[in-house]
């Protein structure tokens, strides 16, 4: 049986998905796998048992990957996901990934988005993670990044630089606000901030390591040493930096913004203070929905979260691993077979 992963690689996150997939299901034993970019119209030499397409919704569409790939395959599984609003794709593009794909969620918010906007979809899985690079960092007693910075708190993200929109998708302007809120403080602690990002309007943040810099190992590393993890994100349509912390044990304050929260074990911003604003993205000339909050809010869960007894911090760490463990590679592989 071969099984066709097929999907946007030029994309960082959408490739690492598309490999950690292909791993899930070497896992489980299944051999003969087809990892492609979507990009490359394929030539009808025999269908597949199952291919996969994996992107953003909206340009998956946009750019006729769906149309290209839907002939080579028995059963074609549509798993995407977007932040985009999803009025910008056609009827009759929805009308034919209804009829030729089986359309799958990556949350149950976007199943809800995707409904609404006309998909039939057949089921909701979430992002994979990587199994094997956790447990290892599991397992292991570094302490480097405790060495080179001390305590510290951290966030990850990247967005866009050149031209941001009114409010930043990933909410990394709040975080820095918030941080200068209780800057003072968390000096007083000896608690330096830590992020790994391309955002290059940071005023209060100590250490700015560039998206992309660090190897996935060092990156857990990073995560599994910190104090805290904070992840700002006023949108994502899945969110995976808190599952990962998640899965390294850690303590995660978010933004609480739909639809990551659906599985973050952590410390929210509460749901009444978050504003749903439409906002247009000049960069790439479109719009979505974000959630905004108020920097104090932030600040205050920083602190407080700070401050957890260590049993408690110990008891939430332990609720994250094993709900992050749902959402390794091998698990996700073998709910997308059962599709």
């Amino acid at each position: 049986m071969v099984i066709g992963i097929v999907g946007d690689t030029w994309g960082i996150s959408f490739r690492k998905v598309g490999s950690l997939l292909v791993q899930g299901l070497d896992i489980l034993g299944y051999k003969n796998i087809r990892h492609i970019d979507a990009r490359i119209p394929l030539l009808p030499a025999g269908k597949w048992a199952r291919m996969i397409l994996i992107g953003d919704t909206v340009y998956t569409i946009l750019w006729g990957w769906h149309r290209y790939h839907a002939h080579f395959c028995k059963k074609c599984i549509f798993w995407t996901d977007s932040p985009i609003d999803l009025k910008h794709i056609p009827d009759s593009e929805v009308e034919f990934v209804n009829e030729y794909y089986c359309p799958i969620a990556v949350t149950w918010f976007e199943y809800i988005r995707m409904r609404n906007r006309g998909f039939k979809i057949y089921g909701v899985v979430g992002r994979p993670l990587n199994s094997k690079s956790i447990k290892k960092v599991l397992e292991t007693n570094d302490n480097t990044w405790r060495k080179k910075y001390g305590k510290y708190i951290l966030t990850i993200g990247g967005d866009q630089i050149l031209y941001p929109p009114k409010y930043p998708r990933k909410g990394l302007d709040r975080f820095d606000e918030a941080i200068g809120l209780i800057k003072s403080e968390l000096k007083k602690r000896g608690i330096k901030v830590v992020a790994v990002s391309n955002w290059v309007y940071f005023k209060n943040v100590d250490v700015r390591i560039p998206l992309g810099s660090l190897s996935e190992e060092e990156l857990y590393q990073l995560i599994k040493q910190a104090e805290l993890f904070v992840f700002p994100s006023r949108l994502e349509a899945f969110g995976v930096p808190p599952l990962e912390a998640m899965a390294l044990g850690k303590v995660v304050v978010h933004a609480n913004a739909p639809a990551y929260n659906e599985f973050t074990i952590g410390i929210g911003v509460p749901k009444d203070k978050l504003t749903e604003i439409k906002d247009y993205a000049p960069e790439i000339g479109k719009y979505w929905v974000v959630y905004d909050y108020p920097a104090k809010e932030l600040a205050n869960l920083i602190l407080y979260a700070l401050d957890l007894p260590e049993e408690e911090k110990e008891k939430l760490g332990f609720e994250a691993r094993m709900k992050a463990s749902q959402f390794y590679d091998y698990n996700i592989a073998q709910k997308l077979l059962e599709v």
